[in-house]
Parts: C-alpha cells; sequence; structure tokens
C-alpha cells in the first residue's frame, strides 16, 4: 500500500496494547475526527481486560494514567478510567485543566452527571478558549434538564468557535 498512512490498512487501525505513546496517538486520530491522511478509521478496542496491572506505564508518570483513562473511555470502558485519572490526579496535583475533562467524560459515561459537570465546570475555569468542556457541558446539563445551563454553554461555545473564525455551532435534536 504505497502512499498510506503506516498504520491504516483496509481502513482500519487495531491496537494491540495501550502504551503510552499507543494511547496519545488513539486520541489524536480521535480528535482528527476519525480520519488519517483522508482515509476513515475504525479504532478497535483492544480485547477486554478488566486489569490495567500489566501495562508498562511508569508508575510516577501522571500523563500517562491521564491518557490511559481517555483512552479507556474511548474504548468503552468508563468503569476502568476511573481509577487511573484520579491517580493521575494524585500524582500531579498541580495537572493541566484537560485531566478535569477526562475525569468529567468518565463520569458522564457512568451517568454521573452532576460529578461530571463538576469536572467539566474545573476545566471550562482552568482553559477558558478550549472548547471541549463546552461541549461536554451542553450535553451534560441536558442530560440534568439544566436547559439554561445548556444554553449559556452552547452561546460561550459559539463565542469561542467565532473568535477562532470557526462556523456557529448548533445542536440537532
Amino acid at each position: 500500500m504505497s502512499g498510506a498512512h503506516p498504520g491504516v490498512r483496509n481502513h482500519s487501525l487495531v491496537t494491540s496494547r495501550f502504551i503510552s505513546g499507543d494511547i496519545y496517538s488513539q486520541i489524536l486520530l480521535i480528535q482528527q475526527d476519525h480520519f488519517v491522511a483522508g482515509m476513515p478509521v475504525v479504532l478497535e478496542a483492544p480485547p477486554p481486560s478488566d486489569d490495567t496491572a500489566d501495562l508498562p506505564l511508569d508508575e510516577n508518570d501522571a500523563d500517562n494514567f491521564a491518557l490511559l483513562a481517555a483512552a479507556l473511555v474511548w474504548a468503552g470502558k468508563p468503569d476502568a478510567a476511573i481509577e487511573p485519572i484520579e491517580r493521575a490526579m494524585r500524582l500531579n496535583p498541580y495537572h493541566p485543566p484537560v485531566y478535569f475533562c477526562y475525569y468529567g467524560i468518565a463520569l458522564f459515561s457512568r451517568e454521573r452527571y452532576d460529578e461530571a459537570a463538576r469536572q467539566f465546570e474545573r476545566c471550562k475555569a482552568g482553559n477558558p478558549a478550549n472548547q471541549w468542556p463546552y461541549i461536554y457541558l451542553i450535553s451534560t446539563y441536558s442530560y440534568l434538564n439544566q436547559d439554561a445551563r445548556a444554553e449559556a454553554a452552547r452561546r460561550q461555545l459559539g463565542e469561542i468557535l467565532s473568535r477562532q473564525g470557526r462556523g456557529p455551532f448548533t445542536v440537532k435534536e
């Protein structure tokens, strides 16, 4: 397959293990709207496992645990993501605001919407120009039937996107 992305075969990317580089690569692929070199990518989770103890992660590297949590959520395993993100937050009490988003996503996936909203608000407070906490807050507040807050988050997101020169944000039902 000349000219193709080295990790893409038959339009799919299959990962065998989560290690720091693989985790980060998966997150970047997800953030690129599931496309690599113009080709659609299907991310497949590794075989199910209830134990992440066999992962070759540096025990003191908070970022590895935060990225592991994000990858576990996106692999459909939010229960397994809670411990790694909490550990990452303990390892680095001055962590970047995105850790709050990772934690919020895990909580949201477990239908713990009140707790998720608090984490997304903390992420937003730490980096008000980041669009992602607003996107998650719109959904979270909608699930909590807090329409005014969801609408406020949508307006704020629209302002952020406008400043970035991007189009308006709309929510379809």
